[in-house]
């Protein structure tokens, strides 16, 4: 989730502010454990088609550049503020609970772990977030899909 967050934020600021070429960009991840760990990252945009493979090399560069350098310091910070806010809302909702412990049932996760999400936050640092980064957003195949008018 750090990293889907982190590269948010940053196709964000690249594809929206400096860029001015879209307003929305979103980056999803899904991550799946049976029959095989596995990810994949979804990075989707609306844009004028004339820019789209312009912009879809930006996004390239995004990618590369996290796996390179990792996350600001501020990014990193952002997130965990985030995080822990998030969190303190949402732990008081049964939504919150019944997602966790279906996470973990489902995935084979330590139960007494559940109420262990601040020591995971506490674990993440820059390095490790960029190793992630590598692994995953520059080792894979890559592959663009336009939806162009007719």
């Amino acid at each position: 989730n750090a990293l889907r967050t982190i590269l948010q934020y940053r196709i964000t600021e690249s594809l929206r502010t400096k860029e001015s070429a879209t307003y929305t960009p979103s980056v999803g991840v899904q991550k799946s454990n049976y029959p095989s760990p596995r990810y994949g990252f979804t990075i989707s945009f609306t844009c004028d088609p004339l820019k789209a493979k312009a912009l879809t090399a930006e996004v390239r560069s995004v990618l590369a550049q996290l796996a390179q350098q990792g996350p600001t310091d501020d990014e990193l910070g952002k997130f965990v503020a985030e995080s822990r806010a998030s969190i303190a809302k949402m732990s008081g909702t049964t939504d919150y609970w019944h997602s966790i412990l279906f996470a973990s049932l489902q995935n084979g996760y330590d139960l007494n772990e559940v109420n262990s999400v601040e020591k995971y936050i506490g674990m993440l640092s820059k390095d490790r977030i960029k190793n992630a980064a590598g692994e995953l957003l520059t080792k894979k195949p890559f592959m663009d899909f336009y939806l162009l008018p007719k």
